[in-house]
């Protein structure tokens, strides 16, 4: 079209006032790109002709959706307030292709684009659906449901474009309101009709809404709640509408931080009439949502309702924290957040590298982690991010320190024998184990390896009478602590040298032995001899150092006893020393009254007494 023409039609759209005007282009695979770019100058056309109108919230916005299987926003109504912006934006479209569903991008423009919620309602509402096929799905009642919301609808058909369906989706009369050509080349000679109707309909009051309503007032759904938010879905719960509907329609858009819908980010979801909620999943997180849902009818559509909603954060991980500090090694754990994970991600700034990190990915059932090859007595920031599909959490952070090469603090050599000394030391936090070395006055060298939980060892094998010196470090992986020592010189001899058993009578008996020089005790047993258990138990009593002598009681009479006495040296116990004795048989009366009669003392000791009782046979 000429220069001059295009004037005057910019000056006819001189007199619009108040008018959103969206192009509804289809792009189904039979359009391809090249003639996508044609669509692209004929829409170029048409916009430039409101070049001298007023733009913006307080004039003419102009947008674009484009359509297949699923309608989305290219240029949202509110996106720019200059003629230049929206040239540019046209000139960007980029080409998609699928198989054109106009009933459902009729739907989405009635329900979402011109919704009375966000619709102006002094402004005129205008649609230019542009389409070169008949539509994959019915179209009737969505172009219905949309003129009812007051919009005039164009419709543009190219080659293979159905007229009878051109017909009932644009508005009357339809001699006005449908315009064809049979080729994609000819499309810019309807730029001048077009842009022409299009100033004249913007120049006009808004059309009239009317309500979806039948004989059995349909009303509804309504109460429509957002509930059960996560960071990838929530809940939409709300009150059925009146009346057999057939099915749901449930439109979803994320919006911008500035409220407004995110033309690349729409979905519908198809519901049985019988359902009044359900799960939207597979939202992003952190993310402002504008729902809708529609009732569908067996032979139109109902109201709709709509509502805000934001899904939650992706949520990290809890309790996170370090629960074991080696030498060279942090243990960190933590508690996983729901849902589904991916993974896990570790990092940790490398405090000898500097500008380098330790990163570290994890799979999703680990709940610890030991970060290796740090450095001694180091203080270290930790921190992990849960990695979900959606993407990563905030990360959440824990600090912790190396352990430092340590000694033990103490050795203490004790309860030494001629055989043995006990070593025992203080353990050493984050310690694997322990090296104890000894080694006599005369060289001879003896290690032993113990585990983490030893702090205190029986050393074996010793020579009496000798000095020697322990050593003990703690031992941490492959690396070896400082080491602590002390010295020790086991007894000369660990065993009494005599065991007296002297003064025995019917029911006792005195012990005496030799003093053990370093004995903390003695260990006293005795018991009858097998011949002898039905007349007595064996018996056992512990005596301090400084005893020597211990008179047993209560023996039975006339048996046979075995008696043992051991040196004990702290809680170690030396060799014992064994002795034998037997008590005295009791003396009756008739054996008893010559004696004393004669003034004699019953005697002490079994054999005093058989002397007595030979003497007085003698006598006899």
């Amino acid at each position: 079209m000429s220069l001059p023409k295009l004037e005057r039609f910019a000056k006819a759209c001189g007199t619009a006032e108040v008018a959103d005007v969206l192009f509804l282009v289809g792009e189904s695979w039979s359009v391809g790109e090249g003639n996508f770019q044609l669509i692209k100058d004929f829409i170029y056309r048409v916009v430039l002709s409101f070049e001298n109108v007023a733009m913006g919230k307080e004039g003419v916005r102009l947008g674009m959706a484009l359509y297949a299987e699923k309608p989305r926003m290219s240029i949202e109504l509110t996106d720019y307030v200059t003629i230049e912006e929206v040239l540019v934006a046209v000139r960007e479209l980029s080409f998609q292709g699928g198989s054109a569903k106009t009933g459902d991008a009729l739907v989405f423009v009635a329900h979402v684009v011109f919704n009375p919620a966000a619709a102006r309602g002094d402004a005129a509402k205008i649609v230019v659906l542009i389409t070169d096929g008949k539509s994959a799905d019915s179209v009737e009642d969505a172009a219905v449901a949309l003129q009812d919301r007051g919009v005039t609808v164009f419709a543009v058909g190219i080659k293979n474009a159905d007229r009878n369906e051109l017909r009932k989706i644009a508005s009357k009369p339809a001699e006005e309101h449908v315009l064809y050509t049979e080729d994609f080349h000819l499309l810019g000679n309807l730029s001048p009709k077009l842009s022409r109707r299009l100033c004249v309909t913007a120049s006009e009051p808004p059309r009239p809404t009317r309500q979806a309503v039948d004989v059995e007032k349909i009303v509804g759904p309504r109460d429509l709640l957002v509930s059960e938010q996560s960071h990838s879905s929530l809940r939409l719960t709300w009150t059925p509408a009146t009346g057999k509907v057939m099915e749901y329609h449930v439109l979803l858009n994320s919006l911008s931080a500035t409220g407004q819908l995110i033309s690349e980010d729409q979905r519908q979801i198809v519901l049985d009439g019988n359902k009044s909620t359900m799960l939207v999943s597979d939202l992003k997180p952190d993310t402002n949502y504008f729902f809708t849902v529609l009732a569908v009818y067996a032979d139109a559509l109902g109201e709709s309702t709509a509502v805000k909603g934001k899904t939650t954060p992706i949520p990290p991980v809890t309790n996170f924290r370090v629960i074991e500090e080696g030498l060279f090694t942090l243990k960190v754990a933590w508690t996983p957040p729901l849902g589904k994970l991916e993974g896990y991600k570790i990092y940790m700034p490398r405090s000898n590298r500097p500008g380098m990190t330790y990163e570290q990915i994890l799979g999703g059932k680990v709940t610890s982690h030991v970060l290796g090859n740090l450095q001694e007595d180091k203080e270290y920031t930790v921190s992990i991010y849960a990695v979900y599909r959606q993407g990563p959490s905030q990360p959440v952070s824990a600090t912790g320190r190396t352990l430092k090469l340590l000694p033990v603090k103490s050795i203490l050599l004790q309860n030494e024998t001629t055989d043995t000394i006990q070593a025992r030391w203080i353990s050493v936090r984050g310690a694997s184990g322990y090296r104890l070395t000894w080694v006599s006055a005369g060289g001879s060298v003896e290690t032993v390896n113990l585990d983490d939980t030893c702090t205190d060892y029986m050393i074996p094998g010793l020579q009496p009478g000798l000095e020697y010196t322990v050593t003990v470090n703690p031992v941490f992986g492959d690396v070896e602590g400082p080491v602590v020592s002390s010295k020790a010189t086991t007894l000369a001899a660990s065993a009494v040298q005599t065991l007296k058993v002297t003064n025995i009578t019917i029911n006792s008996a005195l012990l005496s032995w030799n003093s053990v020089a370093g004995a903390a005790g003695y260990r006293v047993a005795w018991g009858p001899t097998p011949e002898f258990f039905h007349k007595d138990r064996p018996r056992q009593l512990a005596l301090n150092s400084s005893t020597t002598a211990y008179q047993l009681r209560n023996l039975a009479p006339d048996s046979e006893y075995v008696i043992s006495l051991y040196v004990l040296f702290g809680s170690a116990e030396g060799p014992g020393i064994t002795a034998s004795a037997r008590t005295c048989e009791y003396m009756h009366g008739a054996e008893a009254v010559p004696l004393l009669a004669r003034g004699a003392q019953l005697p002490g000791t079994y054999r005093q007494y058989r002397e007595h009782q030979r003497a007085l046979e003698t006598e006899a």
